[in-house]
């Protein structure tokens, strides 16, 4: 029997396709750390050898030492959407009405900037640091009221500036490692967007992961160091990595 050429690299890629797929399910387990039940866990960040999260709806900012299994809480009396360690010490969340300092030794709460004191229908939501020591968080309008949100940028003199928008329910942001490219997710657009980044500027905004043939929604998104985007999807109880290529320009699931 002669095969043509190209249905060759067809059953061969649909072949590779599937052992990796094979492998990777192989290789991901899942399993429960820490004992602390939040109401809604979300922004889980690595540093120092301690995870960090929060609970929005329980107010509260949460650190799990996996090596001894120490866990502490801090109470920030509002929701808070997202947290980030500080170089020099202490942490830097925001939630409800704005950006705060947390000292992690007494837990003491200092207000920073609010961007959004007029709309009491809206909150922040997700951010992380860029690699050069900036911090993105952008707020969501809980009343779903489309395009009355917006992304924001915390500089280290801590001076506030609108970094993308408007949008609707700002999500998982992440950065490739060579700091070049910016991956960021605005929820009910059921997308990725994939931005060029310099000292603090995304520009050149397009789509790089369409995610509308779930029927779920994009959240949080973290990035491995091969960058692959791994995209939590909210009520939909799954994770879906898109592997990149092209040194993250592109991206297929």
């Amino acid at each position: 029997m002669k095969i043509h050429r190209a249905t060759a690299i067809a059953i061969f890629f649909s072949i590779a396709t599937l052992v990796a797929g094979f492998y990777l399910q192989r290789m991901i387990s899942v399993e429960v750390v820490g004992t602390v039940k939040a109401q809604w866990g979300e922004g889980a960040i690595w540093w120092k050898n301690f995870l960090y999260y929060v609970d929005i709806e329980g107010q509260r900012v949460h650190r799990y030492a996996p090596e001894t299994g120490e866990e502490t809480s801090w109470a920030v009396g509002r929701r808070v959407g997202t947290v980030v360690p500080r170089e020099g010490g202490g942490l830097v969340f925001a939630g409800d009405d704005g950006i705060f300092f947390l000292d992690e030794e007494n837990g003491d709460i200092a207000a920073i900037a609010d961007p959004e004191p007029d709309k009491a229908d809206n909150r922040f939501n997700d951010g992380k640091c860029s690699p050069d020591g900036r911090f993105f968080a952008g707020t969501i309008s809980l009343v779903k009221k489309t395009g009355d949100a917006k992304l924001y940028r915390l500089d280290p003199d801590l001076t506030l500036h609108e970094a993308y928008g408007p949008v609707t329910n700002s999500n998982g942001i992440v950065w490739s490692a060579d700091g070049k490219t910016v991956y960021y997710i605005d929820t009910p657009r059921k997308e990725v967007l994939a931005f060029d980044y310099a000292e603090g500027i995304l520009s050149n905004g397009r789509s790089v992961v369409s995610t509308a043939h779930h029927d779920t929604s994009p959240d949080g998104m973290a990035i491995d160091a091969e960058g692959n985007l791994w995209v939590a999807f909210c009520h939909g109880a799954c994770v879906c990595c898109y592997r990149s290529r092209a040194a993250g320009r592109s991206c297929g699931k």
